[in-house]
């Protein structure tokens, strides 16, 4: 069993089955090309191959920034919770608007609460960025989600490279917490790793060899404030005397 989360795991039974459970691998909201690349990479992980990983990663990324994916790769489906007047109605009260809604008004027929919409996000035209030390440039601007999405059957090939390359790194770094650290960081240097990914290094480091490792965190300092009053006698029982100290003061202050 390889344990990806609390409730995202791969089983294999001892007639070599394998069985893959929970949204952080595989969903309905999960598109086709991330979910084929991480299939893979769990192959190379249950067959000690892990180097493979590079390879399947690079592949990915090429056909992503090659526009090369099909809309059957790349199409996201999802079930619209309310029908169309009531979201015109929360968008007329002044809410946010959503992207799928917005995509499902755009359908040639009316689309009804529990329908099924599959959509994927275009690439928009590029604009010109002035520098006032530098040559300008151009760049693909940041629009908001409901300015991108499209319906799948207007797939043009236009796809949205930064937002997919967003979307396989995500994926990526879902292995942080299975290859470990040090061998993530050697198969994987291009995917970058954000603070909240390397919180997923506790469980497996332990809290003090996380604390130790990476210090510029901060980690303890930061979300002590945070503890539950049931946490507090398991974060005695986990951390040193310095922290114990640190947890006085504040529960003292407070």
């Amino acid at each position: 069993c390889i344990m990806f989360d609390r409730k995202s795991y791969v089983l294999v039974d001892y007639n070599g089955d394998v069985t893959i459970k929970g949204n952080t691998l595989a969903g309905r909201n999960t598109e086709q090309f991330t979910e084929n690349f991480m299939k893979k990479c769990i192959d190379h992980i249950l067959v000690e191959q892990t180097e493979k990983i590079t390879d399947e990663y690079n592949y990915y990324k090429d056909l992503v920034e090659s526009q090369l994916l099909t809309v059957d790769q790349i199409k996201k489906r999802q079930t619209l919770n309310m029908s169309l007047e009531e979201y015109s109605h929360k968008i007329e009260a002044g809410q946010n608007r959503i992207a799928q809604y917005e995509a499902a008004l755009s359908n040639d027929r009316p689309m009804l609460k529990g329908d099924v919409i599959e959509t994927w996000v275009e690439q928009p035209d590029k604009v010109l960025k002035e520098y006032k030390t530098r040559p300008d440039k151009w760049v693909t601007p940041n629009l908001p989600a409901f300015e991108t999405i499209r319906l799948a059957k207007n797939y043009n090939g236009n796809l949205h490279v930064d937002h997919y390359l967003s979307r396989l790194n995500k994926t990526a770094q879902k292995l942080l917490v299975v290859l470990g650290w040090d061998e993530f960081k050697e198969i994987l240097p291009d995917v970058p790793l954000r603070k909240t990914e390397r919180r997923k290094m506790i469980p497996v480091l332990g809290l003090e060899r996380f604390v130790n490792r990476f210090p510029d965190y901060n980690y303890i300092h930061k979300d002590i404030t945070k503890l539950r009053d049931e946490d507090i006698p398991k974060f005695k029982e986990l951390t040193d005397e310095k922290y114990h100290e640190l947890l006085d003061n504040y529960l003292e202050n407070d």
